[in-house]
């Protein structure tokens, strides 16, 4: 699922996405004991939206519309759609221990009642291309209730499989592939996420918040910001929200709803523009700008303190954000808050984040929990280390902002920490 969370920073950078349309087990590779499994094998590799005649596939795991297009002889436009067909059979087969499709490609030699070699055979077919004759068998058994058929059997294994699951299956096994869920879904269930302790599971470093209005702004390098924390935090550690929508994607995770747990993150994070005025730059659904003022923030900030107690820092990754970091310690001063004093450019402000939250994931993994203080020392050390602090803005004598930057200097961060804190 790394690979579907870089789809969704492609998709919210506006990049085309790639579909591999040949997903199945044997195309996931264990890499030794630190890297986890990875998805190889990208021959059959396609632009999503690029229309196509053929394609690399495998008939145990092949969407219907690959197979309708095929039988037929019509181009095939391509969608990420057919990838979670796919993923949803090798979710099931990893909780039934068996293809959820086998037999179905064999029906002759299923209705013989093949034995034996026969059978093995019939089974080794399925890893093979479809024959013409094949296609339309295929297509044809689709047709007369072979999805459901494939539903029935999911029923069938109610007892071994929950029902969340049952759920998420019967929606990414539709026949329609507009019916099927998005991957950007997918990332958000339970069953998707590392398989550990209810608790742990809701317990996260971060939430965090991306989003960069396309119109009248420099644009962040949004997908570069993302995939730093991507990086620096295991999986199971951060909740990312591209393109976010304020206060729906700051509020939802928190609140959780009937598929999804609320996640109790020690860490909120920001990364948008700021304004002048100190205000953040936000977006609707439509990706239009739209400010969120200090005092909304605020009053949102306390209604997540009312959901999860456990935040203990804000982070302001956005330039000038000092006044609203010093805004939102007064309100409650039981918090960090980490903000730049200056403007900072995008990769210096990257930078910082990367050594702070790389500081939490490795204390994390050693099962301690890491100081927020600490973290913030780790990513200063590493911001003195590459750049020099200061004021990149250059202002005339009247005070006046010139528009010009010293690029000599790179930014001032600050960390506010919690009344009393020794």
């Amino acid at each position: 699922m790394e690979r579907a969370a870089a789809s969704e920073t492609d998709e919210a950078a506006g990049r085309s996405i790639a579909v591999h349309c040949d997903l199945k087990p044997s195309h996931f590779l264990r890499v030794g004991r630190h890297y986890g499994w990875r998805l190889i094998d990208f021959g059959s590799v396609r632009r999503e939206g690029a229309e196509v005649r053929s394609l690399e596939y495998t008939r145990a795991y092949c969407a219907p519309e690959v197979a309708e297009a095929e039988a037929s002889g019509r181009p095939l436009v391509v969608t990420r759609a057919i990838d979670v067909w796919a993923l949803g059979l090798i979710v099931y087969e990893i909780f039934a221990a068996e293809p959820l499709l086998r037999g179905c490609f064999s029906p002759r030699a299923q209705r013989e009642g093949a034995t034996g070699a026969a059978a093995d055979e019939a089974v080794h077919a399925e890893s093979l291309p479809f024959s013409n004759e094949e296609w339309k068998e295929y297509v044809a058994w689709l047709a007369s209730g072979g999805a459901a058929a494939m539903i029935a059997k999911l029923e069938a294994n109610e007892k071994q499989l929950p029902e969340a699951l049952l759920h998420m299956l019967r929606r990414m096994l539709k026949k329609a592939p507009e019916q099927r869920p998005t991957l950007a879904d997918l990332l958000r269930l339970s069953y998707l996420k590392p398989g550990v302790a209810t608790v742990k599971r809701q317990q996260k470093t971060l939430l965090g918040l991306f989003c960069c209005p396309s119109k009248g702004r420099q644009r962040l390098d949004l997908e570069r910001d993302m995939r730093t924390v991507l990086r620096a935090l295991p999986v199971g550690e951060r909740e990312i929200r591209a393109a976010a929508q304020f206060p729906t994607d700051l509020l939802g995770p928190l609140r959780g709803d009937a598929r999804n747990e609320p996640i109790r993150p020690r860490v909120l994070h920001f990364s948008c523009h700021g304004t002048p005025d100190g205000r953040l730059l936000m977006e609707d659904s439509e990706g239009r700008a739209f400010t969120v003022s200090t005092r909304e923030l605020v009053c949102t900030l306390e209604e997540c303190l009312q959901l999860q107690d456990g935040i203990e820092c804000i982070f302001l990754n956005l330039c000038s954000s000092h006044h609203i970091g010093e805004d939102i310690h007064a309100g409650f001063p039981h918090l960090y808050v980490v903000a730049w004093r200056t403007v900072v450019q995008d990769r210096v402000a990257q930078a910082f984040a990367r050594e702070f939250y790389t500081y939490l994931g490795v204390e994390s993994s050693k099962g301690n929990r890491g100081s927020v203080a600490e973290a913030y020392a780790a990513a200063e050390r590493d911001f003195h280390a590459k750049y020099r602090e200061g004021d990149p803005t250059v202002y005339d004598e009247a005070g006046n902002r010139t528009g010009k930057k010293d690029s000599s200097v790179h930014g001032v961060p600050m960390l506010l920490r919690p009344v009393g804190w020794s």
